[in-house]
């Protein structure tokens, strides 16, 4: 058979196979080096027989293995349209092939079916919401929530004596004027969050500032809880909105938790008992100080810190474990999906083949 004559049959076959809808297998001539003309070049090809896959010139996005991502939603995956377009077409590619993907996000589930309808975001195999107060699995898709985890974060925790603490006390008054909780976790009974005026004061000091008024007031009741905080800037690019019309951009969000809720502790009670994925192929992504404990629990998961990340996560994270993307938003998850080599992208078509 010479080359011609072979090409001739592959034209058919291609024609019968795109008839079919389906990927095409033919044999090729005994020979060491295949010439074949394709798209007006000459292509050299060994070690026949050859299968085409999908549609000319179109990417294949790939998992060498399934993986979890578990990512923040505001200033993480969301925030760049583009982007995040890009980003839900390439899960659903990813998707069939076992991939599982986890949004873990300060907003409450209401504020996130919100966000979902006006940004377009794909249903997650699992929702974490109020910094890991909160937990929904989702059947047909509407969410059921998660009663094992929600029965863990009741030992140790009062709402309304958190309320009651940091209402009453006066150093705390006298150092951030008055604070009411914000909507976000209104009628979410494991979370009490405030909007705190920006000042010049490290994080780390805030979150001490309001531990030592419930721990001194709630030690001898069996308090037990932990702070979550992040700063916020309003800007024309982030979906975190001025809602109490503060005429400083900035601000700080802080929020009080049952010790045993978190994102950190939710994402690997999330993974490991519900979602069955080990630490090694679960990569998380955020931009903020309440996504640190993505980042540092301790159980092996890699992490991506997109672009525009803050310097509170920036400056914590493991530089040799986890990844700075230098893209921003949903560009950066990607960036570091590929970096980590959990995502690979290949061309399809005429000349791609597998041996």
């Amino acid at each position: 058979m010479n080359g011609r004559s072979w090409l001739y049959q592959v034209c058919v076959a291609l024609t019968i196979g795109a008839a079919l809808g389906s990927s095409t297998v033919f044999p090729a001539p005994n020979a060491q080096g295949l010439e074949t003309f394709i798209g007006g070049c000459v292509q050299t090809a060994a070690n026949p027989p050859l299968r085409l896959r999908g549609g000319e010139g179109q990417p294949v996005n790939t998992a060498p293995e399934p993986f979890l991502l578990c990512t923040d939603l505001d200033d993480t995956l969301v925030g760049d349209k583009d982007a995040l377009a890009n980003f839900n077409a390439i899960w659903e590619e990813l998707k069939p092939q076992g991939c599982k993907l986890v949004y873990n996000t300060g907003r409450s589930l209401v504020d996130y079916e919100e966000l979902r309808k006006s940004w377009d975001l794909l249903e997650p195999d699992l929702f974490i919401g109020g910094c890991g107060s909160q937990m929904y699995q989702f059947k047909d898709g509407q969410p059921v929530p998660v009663a094992e985890w929600m029965e863990r974060l009741k030992d140790g925790w009062s709402k309304e004596l958190v309320v009651s603490l940091l209402h009453d006390s006066p150093r705390l008054a006298e150092r951030y004027g008055k604070f009411s909780e914000k909507r976000e976790s209104q009628g979410n009974d494991y979370m009490f969050s405030v909007r705190l005026p920006h000042k010049d004061i490290p994080l780390d000091q805030v979150k001490e500032d309001f531990m030592k008024v419930l721990v001194k007031g709630g030690r001898e009741k069996g308090l037990a809880v932990q702070i979550c905080a992040a700063s916020v800037a309003y800007t024309a690019g982030s979906t975190v909105t001025n809602s109490a019309g503060s005429a400083d951009p900035r601000c700080v969000f802080l929020d009080v938790l049952p010790v045993a809720a978190g994102k950190g502790k939710a994402n690997v009670f999330a993974r490991s008992s519900i979602l069955s994925v080990p630490a090694a192929r679960c990569i998380v992504a955020g931009d903020s100080g309440n996504d640190v404990p993505m980042f540092k629990s301790g159980e092996g998961e890699r992490g991506i810190v997109v672009g525009n990340a803050k310097p509170e996560l920036v400056d914590v994270i493991e530089k040799e474990k986890h990844v700075y993307a230098s893209a921003r938003n949903a560009a950066g998850i990607i960036e570091g999906l590929r970096h980590f080599g959990v995502l690979q992208t290949s061309v399809s078509g005429i000349n791609h083949w597998n041996h």
